[in-house]
């Protein structure tokens, strides 16, 4: 289409100058005299033309016709190609017989007509499937939804096309197994989130599952750079069952802790068979760790008194920056023992962080926080590690 406007435009062009030749100049101006021009003496040359009887003007004589047509005729099938701006969304609109569904229609500006097109349902129904069709061809569907939009281009024989699907002359609306959406897709979310102490946040996302019900994410994080010594996503449940306990797991040595819910058939949050009214988020001992890459492992794994067994600490660096250790009890001497145990001493006392029988060696992530030596997931600084073994052979 581009092309034959070029075209015009080029023809358009050629016959402006063609006109343009023909008018002769507003003045003329007579530089010298010559025999050819005309005196006023009887019988001088340039005298004896024909007398038309028209009134001399001096102005120059034209025949407006003569580029007035060509014009309009140009113009004409100038406008005639631009035919992608003619196309009609009314010619094709779809039959709609609920009267609680729509059809919308929104154009896009361009220099052909684009059409965003939808088909929804003014109702609260939900429905497994709403389909778009053209001329019978699906051109757009959702399912466990009450709407579905599509974009229609108005093409060069001054119809509408989506894709491969040209000529369009009839647009239509499926709305398929609509129905008021369950309960437990309308849980209150938002009733169940406390107020968060500062640098702290309680986010989560949903999700549909087959039925049209709901389940969550949520996510506790520290947003302060905060590590904790545990965490736990905390449920609270109504009157009935004064209380609350750990959605989940707890964790340990970390910044956040996930857990899930689902929204019940009632439209309720349950949790061992009772209605959840809030949930919380529990940090515990949460401190900003740096600096922590220079605790001294090795000093605190003096070699076992017992021959043939050994201490050691080997050190990495943790997804926080900081420096850990696996400390490990084994025998040198590939015996195996009733009982080996990993102790860290402590200033409230002996701990023992790991033990295992009838083997030869034991081992535990211990921690580095603010250069201070740690057992997993404890706030007791190690004075010192140990390996206890019994009944080796």
């Amino acid at each position: 289409m581009v092309f034959r406007k070029l075209l015009i435009c080029i023809s358009i062009i050629t016959f402006v100058n063609s006109c343009i030749r023909t008018i002769p100049p507003e003045e003329v101006y007579i530089s010298s005299t010559d025999a050819s021009i005309p005196t006023g003496e009887p019988g001088a040359p340039g005298t004896d033309g024909p007398v038309t009887g028209e009134p001399v003007t001096g102005e120059p004589t034209t025949n407006p016709t003569s580029c007035e047509f060509p014009f309009r005729i140009l113009f004409m099938l100038f406008f005639l190609f631009s035919v992608c701006n003619t196309c009609k969304i009314d010619s094709i609109k779809p039959t709609l017989t609920d009267p609680a569904t729509v059809f919308t229609q929104t154009d896009v500006p361009g220099e052909c007509v684009t059409t965003d097109v939808k088909c929804a349902r003014t109702d609260t129904q939900v429905c497994t499937d709403v389909k778009m069709t053209a001329n019978g061809i699906e051109i757009g569907t959702v399912s466990n939804n009450k709407e579905v939009t599509a974009t229609l281009k108005c093409g060069e024989d001054g119809s509408y096309s989506n894709g491969v699907v040209t000529g369009i002359t009839q647009l239509g609306c499926n709305f398929m197994a609509c129905a008021e959406p369950t309960p437990c897709s309308k849980c209150n979310i938002d009733a169940l989130f406390p107020q968060m102490e500062p640098g702290t946040s309680l986010t989560y996302k949903s999700f549909d599952v087959e039925n049209l019900c709901k389940y969550y994410e949520f996510l506790c994080k520290r947003d302060d750079g905060k590590v904790c010594r545990s965490i736990e996503l905390q449920v609270i449940f109504n009157s009935t069952r004064d209380g609350q306990t750990t959605l989940g797991s707890r964790k340990v040595e970390d910044e956040d802790i996930d857990g899930e819910l689902r929204c019940n058939l009632n439209g309720e949050y349950i949790f061992q068979s009772q209605e959840i009214t809030q949930l919380s988020c529990k940090f515990d001992d949460c401190v900003d760790p740096t600096p922590c890459t220079a605790c001294n492992f090795a000093a605190l794994t003096p070699q076992p008194a017992d021959i043939g067994g050994k201490l050691v600490a080997i050190e990495s660096i943790d997804r926080f920056g900081c420096t850990e250790a696996q400390v490990i009890c084994f025998r040198e001497d590939t015996k195996v023992c009733a009982s080996v145990k990993l102790i860290a001493n402590l200033a409230s006392g002996p701990m023992i962080l790991q033990e295992d029988t009838n083997t030869g060696t034991v081992q535990t992530t211990v921690v580095c926080r603010n250069n201070i030596v740690y057992p997993y997931g404890e706030r007791e600084p190690v004075q010192s590690f140990s390996c206890e073994f019994t009944t080796c052979a």
